[in-house]
């Protein structure tokens, strides 16, 4: 859009005479006064001309009105149009004079005041208030540039005397001073002190700041103070009644240790018969005392066990079962599964041994042991005497708590954490539990802690012993198996139905559904246990007839601690994985990893060495799962055609079915 500029002057000329306006441009006829405009007179001797608004340099001149001769030109530097800088589409100038604009940045607002050389300025005699707009301070006002080629200056703030800037001096002869046709001046000085003085008050507020800072600081401080002054009171007075709650919680955790201790005493001075009795009326009593928490009941059942247990052998009430001093032939479906169930046991470090008498732990059945496996730590005081201690029940107390609470505050754990199971003869040795602790995170923790380890060494020359024990040796023919956690296998594990033999069998033969032919490798020398298998809605996958459900038979060697959890629940992938990566074909054709699975293979012979032999009398025997696997979802890789390696991914696949007693020959 074409913008116009409306040009005006006041001037009073003579009748005949007209003002021109000229300029560096074409549109003004470059300095050409033949060239130039001739302006328009209105009323009030104004002279007016729209020129297209762009940027140039100008000059007013008097001449004759018809043509441009007997020229008088306008005094004094020339003036400057800035298209980009103009607000106002219409100007007016006076003949000699240029408009000045002194200005500076004054975002704070303040009241500023301004005096100078020119009239405008009162000459130094008078202070005028600068207008206030847009975060800047700005006072216009007319100079002859060609009597007055120099302007002074001086800026006063909120009109006071201490708030004056020092006299500036500029000089009028620049055409780079002009914005707009406006000779804009800045104010240097006044800058200098507006900054000096926001300065000044940001210190100030700082200073404000801080000092309410300061007192919220020391209001909150005093707050905290009494506050925890209040907690201090309230723990003290917390802890002095937590402390006599603990002494009596330790009262009443100690008194079972007495009880114990006081038995015992009475059972050392019976004749060997009647210690028997004692020991099995305890054991069977043990549970009814209130007093003692579960960890202590299980400790100290455990201990009663043990020395039954010696008592008996003593006696000669008791013997090693038959079985394991026997011959033991491999096709005795009896025989076979009692390997399984006594190797179990022996990992367990429990010992099967028969008795005349139904004693309170049954020793007298091979079917499998009832209970949970337990641990605690012992430490053994070498300077501290054990019947002294357990004849003076005060003296024991003050032992045992003061074991605690000095062993509580070297771990930096609660002295509830901390419970005593029992005292035993051997100097004095205590054995304890640390609740929510292993025995790995107690050493690691004591080897951490300088002092736990000054305390252990001052208190059993640093030695802490992780003993291990059972809490409830029970077997499936006890009393008490039903409602026990199984550890071992039983016979309603079993199907007997599918025992069987392949001594008299060739070494192989084709099997399988149309879709997946292969040969199966009879397993010739083993005796096969049947187990029970859920009702799966129909009994196709286990045929041998061909049918499109049947599934194959792939053999699986295992250690004999795994058996049991096998037989509960299913075989599951291991951690070694080798062949995961390896790529093989699905049953769709694609090429797909192997993947993570279980792993299995069609000879015995290639999972000889995942087992372990199990011994039993005089004979070593192995242990296989005889299973069968969707042949669908059986992986094998071109690496492991050769080993004659196969994996399943998912127990869903997998269904075992025997298993496989092998003897070593």
């Amino acid at each position: 859009m074409v913008k116009l500029i409306e040009f005006r002057i006041h001037f009073t000329t003579q009748f005949g005479k007209a003002i021109y306006l000229t300029g560096d441009s074409d549109i003004l006829g470059n300095w050409n006064p033949n060239k130039a405009k001739r302006m328009n007179w209105s009323e009030g001797n104004i002279w007016k001309v729209d020129i297209l608004l762009h940027n140039f340099e100008y000059k007013y001149f008097v001449a004759d009105y018809d043509t441009p001769s007997n020229i008088i030109w306008e005094p004094g530097p020339n003036r400057v149009m800035f298209q980009n800088q103009t607000q106002n589409l219409k100007t007016l100038d006076f003949w000699n004079y240029r408009e000045v604009q002194l200005y500076c940045n004054n975002p704070q607002n303040h009241q500023i005041y301004i005096t100078g050389s020119s009239f405008g300025l009162t000459q130094f005699k008078q202070f005028k208030q600068m207008n206030q707009q847009n975060d800047q301070a700005t006072f216009q006002f007319l100079i002859n540039p060609c009597k007055e080629r120099e302007i002074k200056f001086q800026c006063c703030l909120n009109n006071q005397e201490d708030l004056k800037t020092n006299i500036e001096s500029v000089c009028i002869d620049n055409q780079n001073q002009y914005q707009y046709n406006i000779i804009q001046i800045k104010c240097n000085q006044l800058d200098v002190l507006l900054r000096k003085l926001e300065e000044e008050y940001n210190r100030h507020i700082e200073e404000q700041r801080k000092i309410e800072q300061e007192k919220i600081r020391q209001k909150e401080e005093n707050k905290r103070r009494i506050e925890q002054e209040k907690i201090r009171q309230q723990y003290n007075d917390d802890a002095k009644k937590n402390l006599k709650q603990q002494e009596q919680t330790i009262k009443q955790h100690i008194q079972p240790i007495n009880q114990q201790t006081q038995i015992q005493k009475q059972i050392n001075k019976q004749p060997i018969k009647q210690q028997i009795q004692t020991l099995n009326q305890e054991i069977i009593q043990i549970d009814n005392n209130k007093n003692a928490t579960n960890n202590q009941k299980q400790f100290q059942k455990h201990q009663y066990q043990q020395q039954l247990l010696t008592k008996l052998k003593d006696s000669g009430e008791v013997k090693e079962i038959p079985h394991v001093k026997q011959n033991i032939e491999v096709s005795n479906p009896e025989v076979a599964l009692y390997v399984l169930k006594e190797s179990l046991l022996r990992d367990q470090n429990r010992e099967l041994v028969q008795t005349n008498t139904q004693y309170s732990f049954g020793f007298d059945s091979i079917i499998g042991a009832y209970g949970s496996d337990q641990s605690c730590l012992k430490v053994r005081n070498t300077n501290l005497d054990y019947d002294t201690i357990v004849n003076d029940n005060q003296l024991l107390e003050k032992q045992l708590l003061e074991f605690k609470q000095k062993l509580s505050i070297s771990l930096n754990i609660s002295i509830d954490q901390i419970e005593i199971l029992g005292v035993s003869k051997g100097s004095f040795e205590i054995s304890f539990q640390i609740t929510g602790k292993n025995s790995d995170e107690i050493q690691q923790q004591i080897k951490n802690k300088p002092e736990a380890q000054k305390f252990l060494n001052e208190y059993c020359n640093g030695q802490v012993e992780y003993v291990a024990y059972f809490d409830n040796a029970r077997t499936a023919g006890g009393n008490q198996a039903k409602n026990s956690t199984g550890v071992a296998l039983s016979s309603d594990d079993f199907n007997p139905q599918f025992n069987m033999s392949w001594d008299n069998l060739p070494e192989k033969e084709q099997r399988g559904p149309p879709y997946h032919r292969y040969d199966y490798y009879f397993p010739r020398g083993c005796y096969g246990l049947g187990l029970k298998v859920k009702n799966y809605g129909n009994d196709d996958w286990i045929k041998m007839d061909g049918n499109a459900n049947e599934w194959r038979i792939l053999y699986h060697g295992t250690k004999n601690f795994a058996i049991n959890q096998i037989v509960k629940n299913n075989l599951v992938p291991g951690g070694g994985q080798a062949h995961a990566a390896s790529e093989c074909k699905d049953e769709f054709g694609n090429t797909v990893h192997v993947g993570k699975g279980i792993y299995f293979s069609d000879k015995l012979s290639v999972c000889q060495g995942y087992t372990s032999p199990v011994q039993a009398g005089n004979k070593k025997f192995r242990v296989y799962f005889m299973s069968r696997v969707n042949p669908k979802k059986i992986r094998q890789s071109d690496q492991m055609k050769p080993i004659n390696f196969f994996v399943v991914n998912n127990s869903q696949d997998v269904r075992p079915y025997r298993i496989l007693i092998q003897e070593e020959k």
